[in-house]
């Protein structure tokens, strides 16, 4: 089979002679930027009331910094004591700005998805609401689900895989390729189930010898 990779044929041409094995980077880094598209619509959006925006999938180095710059900025901006920060108070805290540092990176243009629509943070804390916030992250969190290798399973799917694992019918390294609320459902649903006995009971009582 002849590119087994699905490559576009101008990055194998490019490829040195002999070699055709592009690294991640150049197989990924001109590639179209993952995002999808909302409108908002609304008198709860104010001026921004009909405005095309996008959410740009992150990266896993780039969520990381949003969970390093939401901590720095609660403890150097908010100038909350790093102890607060793991208060139920803190955490709340620590959520909403975790979502204002997500979105100052992945919202952008709902035209050109490579053109930010934040400078940074400070847009986003300052000129949206919490419940815009709220909003625009619950849409970035649901674009970046459908973007997950791993499963995601129906209620009836759950019971399918757990009346299948109760018979044997499939391995469990197969849990695998569930995603985590899956796999909470499945282990719900295989306790929630009677056990049956191992050994049928039996019928009838023997009477004595005469």
């Amino acid at each position: 089979m002849s590119n087994p990779l699905g490559l576009p044929d101008d990055a194998i041409a490019k490829a040195p002679s002999g070699l055709r094995l592009l690294s991640l980077r150049q197989m990924l880094g001109n590639g179209p930027v993952p995002h999808a598209t909302h409108t908002l619509a609304g008198a709860a959006w104010g001026p921004l009331d009909g405005t095309r925006v996008a959410l740009r999938s992150l990266s896993t180095d780039e969520q990381e910094r949003c969970v390093a710059d939401a901590l720095k900025w609660l403890t150097e901006g908010a100038k909350l004591q790093r102890a607060d920060v793991y208060t139920e108070t803190g955490e709340q805290a620590l959520q909403v700005e975790f979502q204002v540092q997500t979105l100052a990176r992945a919202l952008v243009s709902g035209d050109d998805p490579r053109k930010p629509l934040c400078e940074g943070p400070a847009d986003v804390r300052e000129l949206l609401t919490p419940e815009q916030v709220g909003w625009l992250f619950d849409r970035y969190t649901e674009f970046q689900t459908t973007r997950s290798p791993y499963q995601k399973l129906t209620p009836e799917g759950v019971e399918e895989v757990a009346t299948a694992l109760g018979k044997g019918f499939l391995p469990l390294t197969s849990l695998s390729s569930f995603d985590a609320a899956s796999l909470r459902s499945i282990v719900t649903a295989l306790v929630n189930r009677p056990s049956t006995p191992t050994t049928a009971p039996s019928s009838a009582t023997p009477s004595p010898s005469a």
